[in-house]
């Protein structure tokens, strides 16, 4: 987890004290407790919501969007350029539009075709699980920010600048 971030993220489930809780996990493995291999914020935030006894769902989904093929030492090069690029940053910082271009690196690394499966059964899960009456926070990766700003166009994106 980036340098402050567990105080940032535990504010920011406070104060929307969000009825469903909606997380970039695969609600099996959110249901089974299995989600050590998840990115900390994600498992920090399940967290949260079972001691708040809230409605929580993972809405991502196992579509695998590597590429055939794809360099595991270019990967490597990715990954380090990402890292340098989130230097010195917050996860807010992550989600600004100027921040697009770190998540952009991987390209290469993606078939185009499976990535945008995966968005639009991710976008589906948010639907089937989001509250109908009460406040449903969705926590998700800055690389899919764009696209959910587009499928959900009523939606606030509160740390997108």
């Amino acid at each position: 987890m980036l340098p402050g971030a567990e105080s940032e993220l535990l504010q920011v489930l406070q104060s929307y004290c969000p009825d469903v809780l909606l997380l970039e996990i695969v609600n099996e493995d959110l249901v089974q407790r299995t989600i050590d291999a998840y990115p900390k914020e994600m498992q920090f935030a399940a967290e949260w919501a079972r001691s708040a006894d809230r409605a929580t769902f993972g809405f991502d989904c196992s579509i695998r969007v590597r590429r055939d093929g794809a360099d595991k030492a270019q990967e490597d090069e990715i990954v380090r350029e990402q890292l340098k690029a989130l230097e010195g940053k917050s996860w807010k910082d992550a989600n600004a539009r100027n921040m697009d271009h770190v998540g952009e690196l991987a390209i290469p690394l993606i078939d185009p075709s499976q990535w945008n499966l995966r968005e639009e059964t991710m976008a589906k899960n948010i639907e089937k699980h989001r509250s109908r009456s009460g406040t449903t926070l969705v926590l998700t990766g800055a690389s899919h920010l764009n696209f959910f700003e587009k499928y959900f166009p009523a939606a606030s994106f509160p740390f997108r600048k």
